[in-house]
Order: C-alpha cells, then sequence, then structure tokens
C-alpha cells in the first residue's frame, strides 16, 4: 500500500533506488507516511513496482541509514520520521496534548457531568433497532421525524414559527450557511453584527460576497451604520449580548424589520446559539416569530447535548425554500440519521426540556462563581462581561500585553484562555465555563493571576 503513490521512471537520468529513496523521503516529510507505519515488504514492492528486490533493498537501506525508517528483523521496516518535523510536532504536542492543560477555560469542550451520556446511550441504542430505517439513505433536508419534533420545539423554547417543511436539518451552523448560499440570489453585501463570526464570513466571501462589519448595542445592530453598508444580508448574533432592555430591544427590532422589508431579497440571518441557555438576563423570543418570511433562523444543540453530535437546523422563508426544492435531492444529508432520529426521540419525550432546566441551574451557579473569582483575584482586571448564551466571560485586563500574548503565557502554565482580538486600548480575553469543573474555578483564577503576575504582564 505505501508504494502506491510512487512513480518510478525509466527514462529518468536518476538510478530507480533514488528514486524510490526520494519519493519515499518526499512522503515521510509530508507527513503522508506516519511515524510508526509499516512499510511495504521488499519482495510486494518489488512486485507492485515491478523492479528488481536489490533495487527495493537499496533504497530502504539509505532511509535507514538517514534515520527515515528502521528494520525490526524477521517482522519488517516501519517509519521513523523527519527528526525535524519530528521535533516540531513534539512542540506542538506540548501545547496541544490535553495532557498538559491544567484548567481549561475553553469553549469546545463540555464538562462530562453537564452532558445527559447514559440516557442519550439508551436512545441511540433504541433507534439502532430499528432495522428498516437505518438500511436506507437519509432525506437531504433531515429526517422527516426530527424536523417535526423540532417545529413544535422551537415554538416553545424560542417562540419561532416553523412547519416541517420548512426546516433544513444539517452539521452545524457552517454547513447551513453553505445550503443559504446557494440558495440566495444576491451576492452582494451581507453585514455582520460585531464582534463578528469568523466561520461565517468565510462562507460568505467563499461565496462571492462583500462582507462588512456594523457596530452593535446592547439591542444589535445600530441602524444608521447598517444602512451606511449597502447590505442586502444582516447575521444577527444575540448570543454576543449580555444585557437586554426589552422596550428598547422591541423598537430596534421593528426598525430592523423595516430595512429588510425595504428589498424583497432582503434578509435578516438570526443566529440564535443556545438561545434557550439564558439564566439570569430576561428570556426574550426569537426575532423570527415576528416575521417568518424576512429572517433566516439557526438553532443548534452543541453545548444542550454533546459537542461531538453536529446537529443544527435552519428555518428558511417559503421564497426560499421553493428554491432548495429544486436542487436539494443534488445534496446528501451531512448530519447522521442515526443521531437525527434519536434526538427526534428525545425532544419528543421531553427529555430535552428536562435537561434544559437542568443546565441553566449548573451554568447559572457556574457563571457566578467565575465573575466572583475574577473581581477578587485578578489584580488587572478592567471590566468582565458575562455571555449567557455563550457561556463564557468577556475579561478587559490593563496590561502591557496583547490579548494573543496573555493565552500564550498563561497555555505555557497549562491554562486555556481565548484571545479577543479588536481595536479596544486594552487586552480582551475570553474564559468558557464549560469544561472547567465548579471545584477547580477559585484555584484556576488564582493559578491565571499568579502566572501573569510572574510573567510582569501588569
Amino acid at each position: 500500500m505505501l508504494v502506491e503513490f510512487l512513480h518510478m521512471d525509466n527514462q529518468n537520468e536518476k538510478p530507480l533506488y533514488v528514486q524510490l529513496y526520494e519519493g519515499i523521503k518526499q512522503g515521510i516529510e509530508s507527513g503522508d507516511l506516519k511515524q510508526g507505519e509499516r512499510m511495504t515488504s521488499i519482495r510486494t514492492a518489488a512486485k507492485e513496482l515491478n523492479i528488481s528486490r536489490t533495487t527495493i533493498e537499496n533504497a530502504y537501506i539509505k532511509l535507514c541509514i538517514e534515520g527515515y525508517i528502521e528494520s525490526h528483523p524477521q517482522i519488517g521496516y516501519f517509519v521513523l520520521g523527519n527528526s525535524k518535523k519530528n521535533i516540531q510536532d513534539k512542540k506542538n504536542d506540548t501545547i496541544n496534548n490535553p495532557s498538559t492543560i491544567i484548567y481549561d477555560f475553553g469553549t469546545d469542550k463540555i464538562e462530562l457531568k453537564t452532558a445527559d451520556l447514559d440516557l442519550w446511550r439508551k436512545i441511540i441504542r433504541s433507534v439502532l433497532t430499528d432495522k428498516n430505517k437505518l438500511i436506507s439513505y437519509g432525506d437531504a433536508q433531515g429526517e422527516f421525524e426530527l424536523r417535526a419534533a423540532l417545529s413544535n420545539y422551537c415554538f416553545k423554547a424560542r417562540g419561532v414559527r416553523a412547519s416541517a417543511e420548512n426546516i433544513i436539518v444539517g452539521a452545524g451552523t457552517a454547513t447551513l450557511l453553505s445550503v443559504l448560499c446557494a440558495i440566495l440570489d444576491n451576492k452582494k453585501n451581507v453585514c455582520i453584527e460585531k464582534p463578528g463570526f469568523v466561520q461565517a464570513e468565510q462562507i460568505f466571501r467563499d461565496f462571492g460576497y462583500t462582507v462588512v462589519s456594523c457596530d452593535t448595542d446592547k439591542n444589535g445592530a445600530k441602524l444608521t451604520q447598517l444602512k451606511k453598508t449597502n447590505a442586502d444580508l444582516l447575521v444577527e448574533l444575540p448570543s454576543t449580548r449580555s444585557k437586554i432592555s426589552i422596550t428598547s430591544l422591541v423598537s430596534r427590532r421593528k426598525a430592523l424589520m423595516k430595512w429588510a422589508q425595504e428589498k424583497e431579497n432582503r434578509f435578516i440571518i438570526e443566529d440564535d446559539y443556545n438561545g434557550e441557555l439564558r439564566y439570569t438576563a430576561r428570556t426574550v423570543p426569537a426575532f423570527q416569530g415576528s416575521n417568518s418570511e424576512k429572517i433566516i433562523y439557526i438553532g443548534s444543540f452543541s453545548k444542550l447535548l454533546l459537542p461531538s453530535v453536529r446537529i443544527a437546523y435552519m428555518v428558511v422563508p417559503n421564497s426560499l425554500m421553493q428554491k432548495y426544492d429544486k436542487i436539494k435531492n443534488f445534496y446528501n444529508q451531512t448530519s447522521g440519521k442515526t443521531e437525527q432520529l434519536a434526538l427526534a426521540k428525545y425532544i419528543i419525550s421531553g427529555s430535552l426540556e428536562k435537561h434544559l432546566r437542568r443546565l441553566r441551574k449548573i451554568y447559572y451557579g457556574k457563571s457566578r462563581l467565575i465573575c466572583d473569582s475574577l473581581e477578587r483575584n485578578i489584580s488587572g482586571l478592567v471590566n468582565l462581561v458575562l455571555a449567557e448564551t455563550s457561556l463564557s466571560v468577556t475579561v478587559e485586563i490593563n496590561s502591557k500585553f496583547s490579548s494573543k500574548q496573555l493565552c500564550e503565557i498563561a497555555l505555557n502554565n497549562g491554562i486555556v484562555v481565548l484571545p479577543i482580538l479588536g481595536e479596544e486600548s486594552n487586552p480582551r480575553v475570553k474564559l468558557g465555563f464549560t469544561a472547567i469543573s465548579e471545584e477547580t474555578i477559585e484555584e484556576a483564577i488564582k493559578s491565571l493571576e499568579n502566572t501573569w503576575k510572574k510573567a510582569g504582564a501588569y
């Protein structure tokens, strides 16, 4: 198998063993041949490449001498790797290896106890017994059972008005945005609320959009700036808002809806990330409920279930669904059929609603602990903002270092915090609290303070 990528040229001035040596060496240095991988035996390689065993053996011996592979008597040859690359890999492993992380304030994991793992496993097993459903391809739009369950769930949880026919299921927000771009007519400007959404920005650019940004306040995009952008799409990011004024929000939404209605092909995309997870601020229904023909709604379940369960859904206006229906058969289902059917059962049984109530209590407790600890222990603290649905705290630090430098210092000492890049005078970092336990929050914050102090951050 390891010789299939090699091309031997009998007309080349280089001897065949040199060609073989260089081809394998290149594969090892590029990382295509992994350390520990078994090389094709001399006999098999000679047969597959139609060259002599001596040629193969000479190439292997040269690779052994230079430390790229090693011989195990009576067993075979194995890839050792490029020594320079191994040094860099070791350095990267030190940074990325979970075993080197002591305290994790990242946002890509959850604490195991917050997952409804036992019940989820039980429901998965029950789905696997229904053989008739598993032996066929899934619906590209998403399994009907799940879309029907989501139609009921998203209205009760977020006030979203949707039928099963208007819901598209996909493996995450990025996948759904790609589908959306394929059915939108206006390849012009898309405005994304600050602080922005890097993943979405890249997708829109890939589809030929010009991406612009718009300043926000606690109620969303500032209308005067939005109008100056000449955008036909606005991406709303309600998860980035901490405090909401209900009266002002209603007024802002009316103004934004008026803006959307000024053009036929103008829409608002509401990325309602974890919208149902607010636990201190007053829960506000989704914007989509006020006009289902002008607002495209996106919801997801990564923090409600498991980050590894990649299921999100998009509620699409009738005008766009007509276009989607014409092309959907060219798409494959992107989210696993088994997991979709399991999620449908989880929702219909009431388990998701019960689990959500439990999560609100857990994250309320964690958010209080982390905010209180930051205020007590971080001497360079200027300001902190709790983003409930993002399950994180944004911390502004009075420091001579940049946010990236502060995060690198922390990481080198086994603490994961995330940089927030921007134009503010003081650096800002994000501390997520989904992965860290309540019992270790205080000691983790103290360790972070000591780390920054020792490095002379302030």
